[in-house]
């Protein structure tokens, strides 16, 4: 039998050799490689289009739905004249497309080193926001992931991008995007960080929560003016309620595991980077797991989406901690990072994802399986 040190240092090279391989790819190669790990590893659904596409064709005049609060996409559907369920489907495919470049070129201003963009890219294709969006083509999800990362990642050009992001947010789903924007700002407001960056952090989440509410108000002036009754997603809450707590009950740790996935492990590393870096009392714990973790979980067990609510509300804090951590991550933290992201990469394809099922009709969904 061979000696336990012996195959930990064998395992440890392939890391490594991993690792060097991923960062030596091409940009294109490595985004090929990322988009066939990820609809691989999450599949492909159709849905979100309930409601919307009659938005579209009305608009600019509401319909009496909850759904109708989310205009971003019946207005852009309505500019392009799209008119049946298939050519929907087709732009959101594309918004989706557009929401990966976006994101990208977001990581691009706010990381400069490519090593550093490339962990962060693995990580945010093993959270649940691939699987939320692509089970789901024709959903709003993707107007708010661009939003999100306007606000959360640029570095140049900050205020008028976090004005455009939260914008964006505001006239997608604004009670989502606020409960996701005040844990990130929870999150920037706790993490060791030099004052420069905190500030700049801060000003570019405030700015974007502020064009949040100023873009509600519109979207609510606009709906008075028109005449017709829209629902609030408030006015839903109550209904959803009951079947809400019951199925995150029912769904118990596999639940948990589902809202954030693999990325759960990112997770755990931050957290010992976290505490080795800084002495803190429990009362900033406190803080953080609540502002950060507890907000979003009840935000997610009061709500019939689970899994794609989690990933939504922590969207902005997960491009703030992965940032951090990969900006703090130095020497053998560094490395470390690094293995545990060729880690996954290399068990990717036995690393489960479970969506709690949009439809209600089971507890969860997997990739392929409808």
């Amino acid at each position: 039998m061979r000696d336990p040190a012996t195959v930990s240092g064998a395992l440890v090279r392939r890391l490594d050799a991993l690792w060097s391989w991923i960062a030596a790819m091409s940009g294109p190669s490595f985004v090929v490689g990322l988009v066939v790990l990820t609809v691989a590893r999450t599949g492909l659904g159709m849905g979100g289009s309930e409601g919307m596409l009659r938005f579209a064709r009305s608009f600019p005049e509401p319909v009496p739905s909850w759904r109708a609060n989310s205009v971003v996409g019946p207005a852009l559907a309505h500019v392009l004249g799209v008119a049946d369920e298939q050519a929907w489907r087709v732009v959101h495919a594309l918004v989706i497309v557009a929401a990966v470049a976006v994101v990208a070129a977001c990581l691009r201003s706010r990381l400069p080193g490519a090593g550093d963009r490339r962990v962060v890219a693995v990580w945010l294709t093993f959270t649940t926001v691939p699987a939320a969006i692509l089970q789901k083509v024709g959903s709003y999800d993707p107007y708010t992931v661009i939003g999100t990362a306007l606000v959360v990642l640029p570095r140049r050009a900050q205020l008028p991008l976090a004005i455009v992001g939260g914008a964006l947010v505001g006239a997608t789903n604004a009670e989502q995007g606020m409960v996701a924007l005040v844990g990130a700002l929870v999150l920037a407001s706790l993490l060791p960080m030099a004052e420069a960056e905190r500030r700049a952090q801060r000003i570019g989440l405030v700015t974007g929560m502020a064009a949040v509410v100023v873009a509600r108000i519109g979207v609510l002036a606009w709906f008075a003016a028109s005449g017709v009754e829209v629902h609030s997603r408030g006015d839903v809450f109550s209904t959803y309620l009951d079947d809400s707590l019951g199925r995150a009950a029912g769904a118990g740790g596999t639940g948990v595991y589902g809202w954030l996935g693999a990325s759960w492990l990112l997770v755990g590393f931050g957290v010992v980077l976290l505490a080795a870096s800084v002495q803190r009392r429990a009362r900033w714990w406190v803080g953080l797991v609540a502002g950060v973790g507890l907000l979003p979980a009840l935000a997610t067990i009061t709500t019939f989406d689970g899994t794609r609510v989690f990933a939504m509300v922590t969207f902005a804090s997960v491009l703030v901690g992965t940032c951090w951590i990969v900006e703090h991550a130095e020497g053998d933290w560094g490395v470390a990072l690094r293995r545990l992201t060729a880690a996954v990469v290399l068990v990717s394809p036995i690393l489960p994802v479970v969506l709690s099922d949009p439809t209600g009709e089971a507890f969860f969904v997997f990739p392929w399986a409808r």
